[in-house]
């Protein structure tokens, strides 16, 4: 199979010279290179697997600048391929440009029956510009904000990021990974403790796209004043949905709660995958499964799961038997 690494920069594409690109075959049990080649002037190359294994996903990896990019998993019967759709790689920035919150969901469900309510929030992170972000250091994160202060049991969901580089401390949820051009989407549930009245948002930074879901009939948006969009349906509850576009930073979303919300039994799954399906459904028409997913697997995306597969078999002797096996059965089972 052949074809270019190109570099995007000042709107044009340009190939580049003299990286290594590795073929990756990736199976069940198994995986790591089986064939690679350094591009040449104009940023070609040309790999081939010595014997085709029609088990395995193959994909192509490129590093440049310290960034790991992937090709799309290549099966087996799809092979021979002539000519691969180029893979895209960009200059990395540790200031510029700027990481912007494009939007975030915020989704608040009835109490439970101890009184307690969960709530699921999608942020969807923005890069428009023609470079990575970056860490300036281990200790800046790219982009981050505040979360509510009442907010227990914080928990990452599915995202576009790996999960190792985002954390909550003091409150705020911080991405480290490098943030490359377009969007990517990041999603974190926590629980709001029994007897509060009241529930705020703070919105530290401009957002472009504010919606607030309320499962909850005694639940009032106080603050700001959001137009309703209408009402959607989630495990056969009804909820309201209120939006608005370019939100000031400084606002606070205040959502007050009544005596007499009514308690459903739920039971809490850090990432409430009904949820999930219905912010993907009206929100950004997402696609994801409908099985439990681990709460480590970062993304439902084929061609992500396949370049963590083959990163964590490149890395195999830095890592505990154990761990290692464990996590690529999770990730081979969702790929």
């Amino acid at each position: 199979m052949t074809g270019r690494v190109l570099r995007i920069a000042a709107g044009d594409t340009i190939g580049v010279a003299g990286r290594w690109v590795v073929l990756h075959a990736v199976t069940l049990t198994s995986g790591g290179p089986v064939d690679s080649q350094r591009t040449d002037p104009a940023g070609r190359f040309s790999l081939r697997a010595a014997t085709l294994d029609t088990a395995a996903n193959y994909l192509v990896s490129v590093d440049h600048q310290g960034i790991g990019y992937f090709s799309e998993p290549i099966r087996p019967d799809s092979l021979p391929t002539t000519e691969l759709p180029p893979l895209l790689v960009f200059d990395t920035s540790a200031v510029a440009p700027p990481v912007r919150t494009a939007e975030r969901h915020v989704l608040v469900r009835t109490p439970t029956a101890d009184g307690s309510r969960r709530v699921v929030e999608l942020f969807v992170l923005g890069n428009r510009g023609e470079q990575v972000r970056i860490s300036a250091d281990t200790g800046t994160p790219v982009w981050e904000t505040a979360l509510p202060g009442v907010a227990e049991d914080v928990e990452l969901g599915l995202s576009d990021l790996a999960g190792d580089a985002i954390d909550v401390a003091n409150g705020r949820l911080r991405v480290f990974a490098p943030i490359v051009p377009g969007e990517r989407e990041l999603l974190v549930g926590y629980v709001l403790p029994p007897g509060i009245d009241e529930f705020t948002v703070p919105l530290d930074q401009p957002v472009d796209l504010l919606s607030v879901l309320l499962g909850d009939s005694t639940a009032a948006l106080s603050a700001p004043s959001l137009p309703m969009r209408g009402v959607e349906e989630l495990e056969g509850q009804p909820l309201r949905r209120y939006g608005q576009d370019s939100i000031a930073a400084g606002t606070t979303v205040r959502i007050r709660f009544r005596a007499g919300g009514r308690a459903l039994p739920w039971l809490w799954v850090v990432v409430p995958l009904a949820a999930l399906a219905l912010l993907a459904g009206f929100v950004l028409a997402l696609r994801r499964s409908a099985s439990p997913v681990p709460d480590d697997i970062v993304s439902a995306d084929p061609a992500v799961l396949a370049a963590e597969i083959a990163a964590l078999d490149a890395k195999r002797e830095e890592i505990e038997e154990e761990a290692y096996r464990s996590r690529r059965a999770a990730l081979k089972a969702r790929l």
